[in-house]
């Protein structure tokens, strides 16, 4: 079964941690992942004016840290990279075959960053982003 459930956040902990409306009854799992959405961009046909969706505007991507039946709390959760994953991330910097051109356009259509709103407010929209299984313990198996 499929989980439609909008989950939004309902309160905030600290500058740290944020509880989202999601908890071990709506499938949520201790290695959960979200995106915190705001309002975004419409999009417009520059033809026909019609609307052609919104942009995603990504707060931030938050795991739980914390885990209830209806709620969990969440973090930013960031990890200091070895010095194996930095080598083999500068390696993929010179070896990869593709690569983002800078495109000629015109600055005065460009969106700047300062046209969102990223501050993390309650009742923003926090969007699944990946359930993953939770960790298993090889100890505790026969």
């Amino acid at each position: 079964m499929k989980n439609n459930k909008t989950y939004k956040v309902v309160k905030i902990l600290s500058s740290q941690t944020v509880v989202i409306n999601g908890g071990t009854k709506d499938g949520i799992t201790p290695n959960s992942i979200f995106e915190i959405i705001g309002k975004g961009l419409e999009i417009k046909d520059p033809d026909t004016n019609e609307s052609l969706g919104i942009l995603d505007n990504v707060k931030e991507t938050v795991s739980v840290v914390k885990l209830y039946e209806n709620m969990c709390e969440c973090s930013h959760i960031s990890k200091n990279a070895s010095l194996g994953e930095m080598v083999s991330q500068m390696a993929d910097l010179y070896t990869s075959s593709t690569y983002k051109k800078v495109l000629n356009i015109d600055e005065k259509d460009l969106i700047l960053p300062t046209d969102f709103d990223n501050r993390i407010k309650i009742g923003d929209v926090a969007k699944l982003k990946t359930k993953l299984p939770s960790p298993t313990n090889e100890s505790t198996k026969n």
